[in-house]
């Protein structure tokens, strides 16, 4: 998946959170394979067989509950050495109203509505396969642009059948 599908999938998704499938639909609207979540619904693929809790190796440990103190959860889940067992990739904790998150790799939380994940997918990008750059001493603004330009050229390439070296190259230019 590129930028711009992924930040589409997450409008659609804000707009329409159940709490039954949050976690699934998240993960589609990141492009993870219908088999792996049709396998993590029936249980097939989740490595936890605890209640609220989804493990799929190298990608999520994810854990819900209703009417909890999602901040102490969520700090007693990363402070858990358990919790990194299956070396995923993000830790999500959420009582359906607040999500708490902390991406493994790059040792970053983040905390917000999760009515909010539209403005937040970018977070999460490296579940569609799209890493961040690290932007010490960027100014937001470039950020913002570079990440417009991305979308814009995702939409040149999908209109443009051409997908040898030479053509993207030009389109890059």
């Amino acid at each position: 998946m590129n930028f711009a599908q992924v930040e589409a999938a997450t409008k659609k998704l804000a707009k329409k959170i159940k709490k039954e499938t949050f976690i699934y639909d998240f993960l589609s609207a990141f492009g993870t394979p219908k088999a792996t979540i049709t396998m993590l619904k029936n249980g097939s693929r989740n490595l936890s067989k605890k209640e609220g809790e989804i493990i799929c190796k190298k990608k999520i440990f994810f854990y819900s509950e209703d009417q909890m103190d999602v901040e102490k959860v969520f700090e007693k889940i990363i402070s858990d050495d358990s919790s990194f067992r299956h070396d995923p990739r993000f830790v999500i904790v959420t009582d359906h109203n607040k999500l708490h998150a902390l991406d493994t790799k790059l040792q970053e939380k983040i905390d917000f509505n999760i009515k909010d994940i539209d403005k937040k997918f970018d977070f999460f990008l490296p579940l569609a396969g799209i890493e961040k750059k690290e932007f010490e001493h960027e100014n937001a603004a470039d950020v913002k642009a570079a990440e417009k330009l991305a979308k814009l050229f995702d939409l040149i390439k999908l209109n443009n059948p051409k997908n040898d070296e030479k053509s993207l190259h030009s389109l890059n230019a």
